[in-house]
Parts: C-alpha cells; structure tokens; sequence
C-alpha cells in the first residue's frame, strides 16, 4: 500500500506542476502580446511627439521673423541727449 500511495502523490505532483507549466506559458504568450501592444502605441506616440516639436519650431521661427519686422518697422527714437539750458 505504501508503493502505491507513493505512485499517487508522484502522479499528482507531477500533474499540478504540468497544469501549473501550461497556465505559465499562456501567461507568457499573452503578456508578450500585450508588451507588443504597448510597444507599438508608444512608436506611434513618439512619432507624434516629434511631428508637434516640427510645428512648434516652424512657429517659432515664423514668431522670430514677425518680430524681427516689427523691430524692422517700428520708427526708431533719437537717442539724443536732452538740453540743460534753462529759459
């Protein structure tokens, strides 16, 4: 009798360890699924990212000009020096 209960806890060890092995692999298959996932919106984001740094250079550099042609524009003061002569 002891023979065979040793052949049943053998048996059961081994078949929760393999029940346990095929829950791990379908956890790893889907968390590899998810980390693609993931991977991807973050290249789609980074790509986004950068396409909004273009458009705020291309302001910038379309502010600097329409700053520059005030200064441009704008009458220019004498920088004389005042009079200290009374009347």
């Amino acid at each position: 009798m002891t023979e065979a209960w040793a052949i049943i806890i053998a048996a059961s060890v081994t078949g929760v360890f393999g029940l346990l092995g095929i829950f791990l692999n379908r956890f790893r298959a889907e968390n590899r699924r998810d980390h693609a996932v993931v991977s991807e919106k973050l290249n789609d984001l980074k790509h986004m990212v950068q396409g909004v740094k273009m458009t705020v250079n291309q302001n910038g550099e379309k502010l600097t000009d329409h700053l520059k042609w005030h200064d441009d524009t704008k009458p220019k003061k004498k920088t004389g020096k005042k009079s200290t002569t009374k009347k």
